[in-house]
């Protein structure tokens, strides 16, 4: 049985089906049965599709029993990021809903041709106009290109896999010979701040997902234990082929419902 108390459950794959929100069997119940036993657990999203709020809503629609601060996205990690460093000028390669998040916390966004931050999540619009204004901002106006995140694939809402916003990031780290600060999963900083409040040791965390080449393994370098669900990006465990053995997740199942509380 697992000791474990305190869980990091990732959501599109892990819990719902990709950009459907469908849920996933049994991870409504299991989610429940976790509260019941006295487990604490938080969603972890690099969802950048929709604000905090509209995902939370989304949730709870879908049937999800959770509390708000049970949800921990990128997008807010990165609002915290950004007024922490004082950065207030951004231009976003990203949906429309990103974008109306930022505006709202009160950034300038897409405002001019000056901007302080080059701000990327996941851009189903992407054209090669947006690449060249992040290019020139990054070299020509000194920009910070901050990545929600880096992960490499998705599940659309077709059910069809699609490239995520890492490969992205990764032209633009290429093209500008810049690193970009990623905010979101699988960074240290993201996760410090998910398990703060528990007061534990990161080695009493497990981090549950569908992604074992990013979000595990950035979770596993932290100590935590982790958990490969097959009901997402990667259907086939077979991926776990590209990881470092000693990186490897500690448990591989079909759902989260296989998961024993």
């Amino acid at each position: 049985m697992i000791k474990i108390k305190h869980f990091l459950v990732d959501i599109e794959g892990t819990v719902v089906k990709g950009k459907s929100f469908v849920p996933i069997s049994g991870a409504i119940e299991w989610l429940r049965k976790a509260r019941r036993g006295g487990r604490s657990f938080k969603l972890v999203s690099n969802n950048t599709t929709h604000s905090p709020g509209e995902l939370y809503s989304l949730l709870r629609e879908k049937g999800f029993e959770i509390r708000p601060e049970e949800l921990v996205t990128c997008l807010l990690a990165a609002k915290e990021r950004l007024r922490k460093i004082k950065l207030r000028r951004c231009f976003i390669i990203g949906s429309a809903a990103m974008k109306r998040y930022f505006r709202g916390e009160g950034f300038e966004v897409d405002s001019n041709r000056e901007f302080d931050a080059v701000l990327v999540g996941l851009d189903e619009k992407l054209t090669l106009q947006k690449l060249k204004t992040a290019t020139e901002a990054i070299l020509q106006g000194g920009a910070k290109l901050i990545a929600m995140h880096k992960g490499r694939l998705y599940v659309d809402r077709g059910g069809a896999i699609s490239f995520s916003s890492g490969p992205i990031v990764s032209a633009l780290e290429f093209a500008c010979g810049v690193k970009a600060t990623v905010v979101g999963k699988p960074s240290r900083s993201f996760y410090r701040n998910c398990i703060e409040d528990w007061q534990v040791d990161p080695g009493a965390v497990m981090m549950i997902s569908d992604d074992p080449l990013s979000d595990l393994v950035g979770a596993k370098k932290m100590g935590m234990k982790t958990a490969f669900v097959l009901s997402g990006a990667y259907p086939r465990k077979e991926v776990l082929t590209r990881v470092n053995r000693m990186l490897r997740p500690d448990r591989v199942v079909e759902r989260i419902s296989e998961l024993p509380i």
